[in-house]
């Protein structure tokens, strides 16, 4: 993300493969830890799932949807 906050341009096959594995990294997380309940650790939000959160945010605040 460092260079999306630096203005500079990106490549954009660096960008397709930077989204592919982010989308592999949410995959993951749904599957694996997520499967079938609401938050991380339960059904009730933790400290985890503020964690996760805010790492996810990032790519939002670089302009990716």
């Amino acid at each position: 993300m460092f260079p999306v906050f630096l203005g500079e341009q990106i490549p954009p096959d660096v960008l397709a493969a930077t989204l592919a594995e982010l989308d592999a990294n949410l995959q993951l997380l749904e599957h694996k830890f997520l499967q079938d309940k609401a938050f991380l650790t339960g059904s009730h939000i933790s400290p985890a799932d503020l964690v996760a959160i805010t790492e996810l945010i990032h790519p939002v605040g670089g302009g990716c949807q």
